[in-house]
């Protein structure tokens, strides 16, 4: 009935007044609550991406091919639900600046590991080993450049020493602020984006004396745990 109602609106609502406002009391109550408890879970999901309008994902003909071709290969709906999600920003490779950004994200550890990016990611281009070697190498002096601007920038600020400092990768050792004991970790945000990839990153940021730094060649910033829930757009922090 409840059904029919949904179809007819316009029958519904005139020849059945005094029942239609109130259409809902026709479904079974366990069967509401658990469809406004998985549609608060998704919209809850959707804000923790940044989406605002999820039309455009549920359109997307790749989103509903991924599901059929992914729908055993997860151990929960949050695993299966992010993965769609990136499924669905899939980004193709149209030329050397795509493929940088992507190396960037991806966190390719070395040049043997580059042709597996491609199996990822749909590529319009063609790329020599040149032009994989200077994409390459651009992520590679992109970390070190940031690395380094965020040292020469905080060796300017007394509240900092860095005269013991330890440098692994994007993370930092063995500084001190304001005598206190603090690590660092940095990354370029050239593309107006932060991503963070490597676990040793990760770990550092978990850590209560952890600084988290960003650069992009002109300005240098410490990221606050702010920045990132207004970046974000969150209000509700979960599974901590």
């Amino acid at each position: 009935m409840y059904e029919w109602l949904c179809n007819y609106s316009d029958i519904g609502e005139k020849y059945f007044d005094f029942i239609y406002p109130a259409k809902e009391r026709l479904l079974d109550h366990g069967f509401v609550k658990d469809s406004v408890a998985k549609a608060k879970k998704w919209d809850n999901f959707l804000k923790e991406c940044g989406i605002e309008n999820s039309d455009d994902i549920l359109e997307n003909n790749r989103f509903r091919e991924f599901i059929i071709q992914n729908a055993n290969k997860f151990n929960s709906e949050e695993d299966q639900s992010k993965a769609l999600i990136s499924s669905s920003r899939k980004k193709t490779i149209g030329n050397i600046d795509d493929l940088k950004e992507i190396l960037l994200a991806e966190a390719v550890p070395s040049l043997s590991d580059i042709d597996g990016v491609f199996s990822r990611y749909d590529s319009t281009t063609i790329f020599s080993d040149e032009d994989k070697i200077t994409a390459y190498e651009f992520v590679q002096e992109l970390l070190k450049r940031a690395v380094k601007n965020v040292v020469d920038h905080l060796k300017q600020n007394p509240d900092y020493d860095l005269s013991n400092i330890r440098v692994n990768h994007t993370v930092i050792n063995y500084v001190r602020y304001k005598n206190i004991p603090v690590n660092l970790v940095v990354r370029p945000n050239d593309y107006n984006k932060v991503i963070i990839y490597y676990e040793n990153e990760l770990a550092h940021l978990k850590l209560q004396n952890t600084q988290f730094w960003v650069d992009n060649d002109s300005i240098q910033k410490q990221i606050t745990i702010g920045d990132i829930l207004e970046a974000m757009r969150l209000g509700v922090i979960h599974n901590l």
